[in-house]
Order: C-alpha cells, then structure tokens, then sequence
C-alpha cells in the first residue's frame, strides 16, 4: 500500500466529516472510531487521523500550504490511484485542502485535480518520476 496526506484547512473536520463527505459516491465505514474504509468498486482505501507536527509533516512543505488556523490531517492508505483521485476530488470540493502525495509533491487540492485531469500523458504522481536515462525500463 501506498501513502498519501491531506490536510484540510478548516474548522470542524474529523473521521465523521470526511464519512460524510465521500458517503454520497464512495461506501463508507467507520471501523472502531479509529479508522474509515472507503471503497469504490473492488478498491479500498483506509483513513486516519494523524498528527503532523509528531510526524514532522511540513517539514519539507512549502510555507505557503501549511496552514495558518484550524486543520486537520488526514493519513490515507490505498493501492487504487484513481480511488484516491475520487477521494481528493471530493474532499477539495467542500474545503480547502493541501496534498501531499508522498513522492515529492506538495500541493494543493485544486493543483492535483486539476494536473491529474489535465496531464497528458497521464500524470503518474503515485510513484517517483522515472529518471528519463534509466536505461532499466
């Protein structure tokens, strides 16, 4: 599995908003008030609230998407790039978000739907970019 983080720049958002969020295109399940699973089709991805200044998060972010009040960060498990696309796209849709896809960019939520939706050839942005004189490939 591969890790991504978004951090939401708003008040008020915990496991129970982003249920309620993707509940409506994704199924949703809180599992022990620790953890959501969130599948579409054969797909899951697993949720969780994490700490970022424990886990030294925006260390390597650019200042202008740390946020400045209230947030929260949100860990997120799948193996389905494009179920994490539904997801990003669903949450950038009801507030302000940064992403982190943990494979060099930092970005905001609006840049990665945006770059994912405009990319040709499609924007691989699940794994490190392939050094182009790698002659392996």
């Amino acid at each position: 599995m591969e890790t991504l983080v978004i951090v939401v720049a708003a008040e008020g958002w915990d496991l129970q908003a982003v249920a309620h969020t993707l509940r409506t295109s994704h199924q949703v399940f809180l599992t022990e008030g620790r953890y959501l699973e969130v599948s579409q089709a054969t797909s899951s991805a697993y949720v969780c609230v994490m700490d970022p200044w424990e886990e030294g998060l925006f260390e390597d972010w650019p200042e202008e998407l740390i946020p400045k009040g209230h947030f929260a960060a949100f860990s997120i498990d799948y193996r389905n790039p494009a179920l994490m696309e539904s997801i990003v796209r669903e949450i950038s849709a009801k507030a302000n978000v940064a992403v982190d896809t943990n494979f060099g960019d930092v970005m905001s939520g609006g840049a990665f739907v945006a770059r994912v939706d405009r990319s040709e050839p499609r924007w691989e942005w699940w794994h490190w970019p392939r050094d182009l004189n790698d002659s392996s490939s």
